[in-house]
């Protein structure tokens, strides 16, 4: 993903009319989260005698980032095994290809031109040749193309990070879309809201929006090129009203209701601490899903009685490489530490459908519900499996850990679970590492195979939860 320069062309205002996802009122300025891919480079031209120099720039990135896929390979072969790794080959294949770089320097050389501006436009050329092609295999391949490309631009323009960890104070997010792989790395405190070009009330961005506490509205045409980055812009996640470039008058009476409304809620959240939840004299806890520490702290500030799901995806989209036991039980041990006597549902890893790990070659599927998601992708890769096990026993010895896991179908896989928890509780006695041998287990109830088998899957485990937005 990149950044444009901001731009204050836009001096008309104008009204539009979203569909509201997540309520609420926000005013900040306009920043545009898109695809490096599609992004405009504008053709910056060389003098003949820097053009060289230019070509050995584009050949360091190229080491840099190969360097950076035999990294990922690592990683991915020692907790998963070849047969994911092996996607690194074939991208380092496609930086290597002889062809592809005579075509890029030629071009270079040729008109001129920065590695930017050629690179994109090559790659955006093989990628369409691979996507139209007759052979299957090819049309397959144009994936690979277009996420290497974008390696390389990324690479070349100095982009760290994703462009959402970099965000401007007071952001109002456009975006075709906010998948987990990008918001994972968004600077929760400078985003006011989201405009989207079409999340629906259960997708990801909802629950962001929902947690964060910030407006989500959807438009197609506020997202597709009819707003200028960096000019002014309020959004009514009520009404899913948004006023681009508003006039001041519009401004102070907007203003004015942000101002009542934060007073508002701040009477409700100083009311709601004191009050307790009470059913035939028995207290009823009130517990937050969180999925970082920045959300752990909200938690903590609006009064949560324990954390109810603790999504630990976050970590794994977000980083380069396979998260080891060491790094979960690092990063969860610096989130949890407000928690320290409240109660903590860890989830295990819930990946398929929109959630994708960035170093695994995973198929898109009709239906992810049914496919290698949660419960069965740990099975698939019990590695994988074992090393967040270890991470939960290890955190157990702190914290009062639950552990939930997800995408539950049958009491036999509670069971297989349960008993692979068995085994890595024997194998910390042996090597006398501090755990809580009474640690639950828990099953998350959203596919309709969980309901149909319910009496089953309550056998086996110490709690359940429902996950509303698969189930539905």
């Amino acid at each position: 993903m990149g950044l444009r320069g901001r731009s204050k062309t836009q001096k008309k205002t104008l009204s539009i009319k979203c569909m509201p996802i997540a309520p609420g009122l926000a005013i900040g300025k306009a920043f545009q989260y898109y695809d490096i891919m599609t992004r405009r480079f504008d053709p910056e031209e060389l003098e003949p005698k820097d053009v060289e120099t230019e070509i050995k720039r584009l050949k360091r990135v190229l080491e840099v980032v190969k360097k950076d896929l035999k990294k990922m390979k690592r990683s991915v072969d020692q907790e998963i095994g070849g047969q994911h790794g092996a996607i690194f080959d074939v991208h380092g294949a496609i930086i290597s290809d002889p062809d592809l770089i005579q075509e890029i320097e030629t071009k270079m050389r040729k008109r001129l031109l920065k590695s930017e501006y050629v690179v994109r436009e090559v790659f955006r050329r093989w990628e369409k040749k691979f996507r139209s092609s007759d052979n299957k295999m090819l049309r397959e391949k144009a994936d690979d193309i277009r996420d290497i490309g974008r390696r390389i631009l990324r690479c070349l323009a100095g982009i760290e990070g994703n462009a959402l960890s970099n965000l401007p104070k007071d952001s109002i997010v456009f975006a075709k879309r906010l998948l987990p792989t990008d918001t994972v790395h968004l600077n929760a405190q400078n985003a006011k809201a989201f405009i989207t070009a079409g999340s629906g009330p259960s997708s990801h961005a909802a629950v962001l929006a929902k947690a964060l506490g910030v407006p989500l509205v959807a438009s197609v045409q506020a997202v597709e090129g009819s707003v200028t980055e960096g000019v002014d812009v309020l959004v009514d996640g009520d009404t899913g009203q948004i006023i681009v470039h508003p006039k001041a008058s519009e401004k102070r009476a907007f203003l004015k209701r942000i101002k009542e409304a934060k007073e508002t809620k701040g009477k409700i959240t100083r009311r709601m601490s004191k009050i307790k939840l009470m059913i035939q004299n028995k207290p009823i806890g009130v517990k937050a899903n969180v999925a970082s520490k920045e959300e752990v702290k909200l938690a903590i500030r609006y009064g949560a009685d324990g954390v109810g799901l603790f999504r630990i995806e976050s970590y794994y989209i977000g980083s380069r490489v396979l998260p080891t036991e060491d790094y979960l039980c690092e990063v969860l041990l610096d989130a949890l530490k407000p928690l320290q006597k409240k109660v903590i549902t860890l989830r295990l890893l819930d990946i398929g459908g929109d959630k994708k790990l960035p170093y695994l070659d995973m198929v898109d599927e009709e239906n992810p519900a049914l496919g290698l998601r949660g419960v069965r992708f740990l099975f698939r890769y019990p590695a994988l499996l074992k090393t967040q096990l270890d991470a939960c026993l290890r955190l157990s010895a702190q914290f009062k850990i639950r552990i939930l896991v997800p995408m539950i179908s049958l009491g036999k896989e509670v069971a297989k679970i349960r008993k692979l928890l068995h085994k890595r509780m024997k194998y910390f006695k042996r090597k006398k590492i501090p755990f809580n041998s009474k640690i639950e287990l828990g099953s998350m109830i959203e596919t309709p195979s969980a309901v149909l088998a319910i009496q089953d899957i309550l056998e086996e485990s110490d709690f359940v939860s429902i996950g509303t937005n698969d189930l539905i």
